[in-house]
């Protein structure tokens, strides 16, 4: 297999690494030097411009998601087999449907939204049936520094996989409300912002809501939640997870009875072991794994919710569009 990076930093070096075994891999990047990575392929411009069509098996664009959408029009006709953009794929809401455009005319588009890749929704799905916990009721992500965009992403389009899991989702039916702090410290650009703060997500459509609140004064991995019926559910990023359930009989319970939930399971989440780097080449190269149009949902929650904290009230995703708030439609909000 014979791939092109466009963008090496740290993700692109994840890229790198984790399928170098059996790709033949070329790297495009002209902001940095090359010196010191003498074993590895860089092409310039000019090489990009004298490639053929077609001339790579994928192409992994994993540069800015300000300047995704440009690379992609530079590059979506060497692709022969399919495209990744990174995640979240833009940080402009005019960019969306250009990107709808473009793929009717190229390979298949995929993006990197890790726990979908490892089916982590499916894990965590048979625990909630597997001790009967009952109906899904919010899911929650909390964490120290760790970005809204960057690493909450990952979360919001984990919420949408477990939607997927009661009846598929509807973006119409979303309605979200933010409170975002920027901080320009982001380590790959000056011009990037850290985003801590609260992300609300209420489903009119599903009884499943949707909590992401990372704090900026703290170094704390991402702790998640899933609070069911009759129990919840806990889990870090090493993978350990516990199951909690009330004692009670569930079948006794009215609308306002609670009780203490127990411990009822610890284990290890065998799916977080996986390399997401690795899957998602693998999925693409097979015509699988997490499309454009999720890529597209998981880039409209972030910028609603960036909008949302804008306006200092919560947006109905139904009216993203409308002329109300066209004013955002060309806004680059730094994120990535």
């Amino acid at each position: 297999m014979k791939l092109l990076i466009l963008g090496f930093g740290s993700v692109g070096k994840k890229y790198l690494s984790s399928n170098s075994d059996y790709a033949d891999i070329y790297v495009f990047d002209p902001y940095i030097n090359v010196e010191p990575y003498k074993d590895i392929k860089f092409l310039t411009k000019e090489d990009l411009a004298k490639s053929q069509d077609k001339s790579f098996d994928g192409v992994v664009i994993c540069d800015y998601a300000s300047t995704r959408l440009e690379s992609l029009k530079q590059t979506y006709r060497l692709a022969r087999n399919f495209i990744i953009l990174e995640k979240i794929i833009t940080d402009k809401k005019s960019d969306l449907e250009t990107f709808k455009s473009i793929q009717k005319k190229c390979a298949p588009i995929y993006t990197h939204h890790r726990w979908g890749l490892l089916n982590l929704e499916d894990e965590i799905h048979g625990l909630v049936g597997r001790f009967g916990l009952g109906a899904m009721r919010k899911f929650s992500s909390v964490a120290g520094n760790c970005c809204l965009s960057t690493g909450g992403s990952h979360w919001i389009a984990f919420y949408l996989s477990l939607l997927k899991k009661i009846n598929d989702y509807d973006l119409s039916g979303m309605e979200i409300f933010a409170r975002l702090f920027f901080s320009p410290e982001n380590p790959r650009s000056q011009a990037l912002n850290i985003v801590s703060g609260s992300i609300s997500i209420t489903n009119k459509l599903e009884s499943l809501d949707c909590d992401i609140t990372y704090v900026a004064k703290s170094h704390v991995a991402p702790v998640q939640s899933l609070m069911c019926e009759f129990g919840y559910i806990e889990w870090g990023l090493d993978g350990k997870v516990s199951v909690y359930k009330i004692k009670q009989d569930v079948g006794t319970l009215k609308p306002w009875s609670y009780g203490v939930a127990n411990e009822v399971y610890a284990g290890s989440l065998h799916s977080m072991a996986d390399d997401p780097f690795k899957k998602c080449i693998e999925l693409a190269s097979l015509g699988e794994g997490i499309n454009l149009h999720e890529g597209i949902d998981v880039a409209t929650l972030l910028l609603g919710a960036c909008i949302s904290n804008a306006e200092k009230n919560s947006i109905k995703i139904s009216e993203f569009y409308d002329e109300k708030y066209a004013a955002y439609s060309d806004k680059s909000w730094g994120i990535t």
